[in-house]
């Protein structure tokens, strides 16, 4: 083979591996994208709800669902300056077997019935349309995790 030949033939080939990789990279979907929404009810300490807003919005299935609320109000007259807030995060699911979870938290002033300041109702505040939600609790019904992640490997809400 001519040297020009075997330039072109390398560089051709150079050019695809560099152009796969990236549609590979760019095109990544998770697995669970998929799968809509999952309710394990197993284990009674530990029981979850995942799935992605996105993808359960699109689906033809009418039994699924997943999602979260927050509501914050000021509580009574304010006394030397300061205000009593009381916030209230509760998170819900059902999959399409109509299995359902949910999960509650409240706190007032940052005193939350946990015994400590967390801001729950802040990772909630950040969930949209496109997002993937994961919550957690214990056998008491209050929320011990709630994630809000947002990345391109989620499918995106179609507009109906």
């Amino acid at each position: 083979m001519a040297k020009g030949k075997k330039f072109f033939v390398a560089g051709l080939f150079g050019a695809l591996a560099v152009s796969v990789a990236g549609v590979a990279l760019g095109g990544f979907h998770f697995p669970e994208d998929t799968v809509g929404v999952t309710v394990d009810l197993s284990d009674p300490n530990y029981r979850y709800a995942t799935g992605n807003l996105g993808y359960t919005h699109n689906t033809t299935d009418g039994n699924e669902y997943i999602g979260c609320s927050t509501i914050t109000q000021l509580q009574g007259p304010v006394v030397a300056g300061l205000e009593y807030v009381f916030t209230y995060v509760y998170c819900y699911a059902r999959d399409s077997a109509g299995n359902y979870n949910y999960c509650y938290f409240y706190e007032n002033n940052g005193s939350s019935e946990n015994g400590g300041h967390i801001k729950m109702d802040w990772t909630v505040q950040s969930l949209n349309g496109d997002s993937h939600l994961f919550f957690s609790k214990g056998a008491n019904d209050v929320c011990r995790e709630i994630q809000v992640n947002h990345s391109s490997s989620f499918a995106a809400k179609i507009a109906p």
